[in-house]
């Protein structure tokens, strides 16, 4: 004998769809992680080659916010649909969806060690920002590339701005970081509400 539908097939179809939706992301992060590598060993290597290349390395630290920035908003919307799954898709279907509910339960043993989770994201976009700006400071303040007065003003501008690029990465990185679901960026509208983070890294289970 044959079963009518159950009700739940809708359900289980949105969360494959979200699932990859999930996966389609974590391969464009795996993407800007290769790209920023690529980007910012080419103009490197560039600027290095000769001093008179050395205003490139400006370069670096917009780009790299950029790239950081879609980074981080990439991880805010696989949070988005992991949150989504849970609180709307697992009371839906028999037996629910426990994979989100789980991972923010026991967020603290997902997440893994702070130091080992920042250090590499660190390294991967403010590292090398920074470091162009430490080499390019001298040209920024001192007289190495010989600029004339309007050269050294836009010089001067470029490398601020780069310098605030550098410190915007680095407050999204860390305020992914310390948030209990990894999500972040310069704006409010980023950060989940308060109710939605778990008072302990253990829920009791009934």
């Amino acid at each position: 004998m044959s079963t009518g539908p159950t009700g739940h097939e809708g359900p289980l179809a949105e969360f494959v769809a979200l699932r990859q939706e999930v996966e389609r992301r974590n391969n464009i992060q795996h993407a800007l992680f290769v790209l920023q590598l690529t980007t910012a060993g080419a103009v490197f290597s560039f600027s290095l080659a000769s001093s008179k290349h050395g205003g490139f390395l400006l370069i670096i630290p917009i780009s790299t916010y950029m790239l950081c920035a879609r980074y981080v908003d990439h991880q805010y919307g696989t949070q988005r649909a992991a949150l989504y799954i849970k609180d709307e898709l697992s009371s839906r279907v028999p037996g629910g969806l426990g994979w989100e509910g789980w991972q923010l339960a026991n967020y603290k043993f997902v997440r893994g060690s702070t130091i080992r989770r920042i250090n590499a994201l660190m390294i991967l976009f403010p590292a090398p920002g920074a470091g162009a700006l430490a080499w390019t400071a001298a040209s920024a303040f001192g007289d190495r590339l010989h600029l004339d007065s309007l050269q050294r003003t836009g010089f001067d501008i470029l490398w601020l701005l780069g310098l605030a690029a550098v410190a915007m990465c680095c407050q999204m990185i860390w305020s992914m970081i310390r948030h209990p679901l990894g999500d972040a960026s310069v704006s409010p509208v980023f950060q989940l509400p308060v109710p939605m983070i778990p008072p302990t890294s253990q829920q009791s289970v009934d």
